[in-house]
């Protein structure tokens, strides 16, 4: 499957290089990644998803190249978000409806939500998540079969109900969510999502490793494993 031009303006060598990205990242090859996103950018300067994916190459870095040891990648990480924030609330100002982009912001949301997470911010946590949520639901009512836009609402669902269960009985009443539920629509994700297929899968290998509530299932790890081997070497 390919994103067609109008969804969002990505066209067809825009979707190139943001594929290529993925592939990189998920190959470990960063630096191959980051250029990836660079010639995205070059593309359309003013589009905000190549800067969206700029972001994840520093956040994968951070994550999982230095296991959330080297904070020198957290400023360009931040700075790509926030220009991935502003381009697109520019661009939804003339396409309000537009998925593509309601999905770009929200997931931009998304993933700064998480970097909170990881800090401990929970309240800058909270506030970017449900910003997150809003523009990924709005993204799902203005295309319901875009399904990539399910991904951030998986992730929300599946968080906002394993995270209060560390920090106290009033945040899981103000952020809900639905961890069998977030897990079903990974699994939907990893079926059927274009850029976010290979995101959703490494989602849950995590859950089904380390989910401390009766998610665990090493054998459903294992296959997906099997599966993203065969694509990532």
């Amino acid at each position: 499957m390919s994103v067609p031009a109008a969804a969002g303006g990505i066209t067809p060598e825009m979707d190139r290089w943001l594929m290529d990205g993925i592939d990189n990242i998920y190959r470990m090859h960063f630096d191959e990644a980051e250029a990836s996103a660079r010639k995205a950018i070059a593309v359309d300067p003013e589009h905000p998803y190549p800067y969206f994916g700029l972001a994840g190459v520093y956040w994968t870095r951070f994550v999982y190249q230095t296991d959330r040891t080297d904070t020198a990648l957290l400023p360009p990480f931040e700075e790509n978000v926030r220009k991935a924030i502003t381009l697109s609330k520019a661009w939804l100002a003339a396409h309000p409806d537009d998925p593509q982009v309601l999905m770009v912001l929200g997931a931009a949301y998304g993933i700064s939500s998480r970097l909170n997470v990881v800090q401990r911010n929970w309240i800058r946590a909270y506030l970017d998540g449900r910003k997150a949520l809003s523009y990924t639901r709005a993204a799902v009512k203005s295309d319901p079969e875009f399904w990539d836009a399910y991904l951030g609402i998986a992730m929300y669902d599946y968080y906002a109900d394993l995270y209060p269960r560390f920090v106290g009985v009033l945040a899981r009443m103000v952020l809900g969510g639905n961890r069998q539920r977030g897990i079903d629509t990974l699994r939907m994700v990893a079926e059927k999502g274009h850029f976010s297929k290979a995101t959703a899968q490494v989602l849950l290998v995590e859950i089904y490793t380390e989910d401390p509530y009766g998610a665990r299932d090493a054998k459903k790890a294992v296959k997906i494993m099997e599966d993203l081997r065969a694509q990532f070497p």
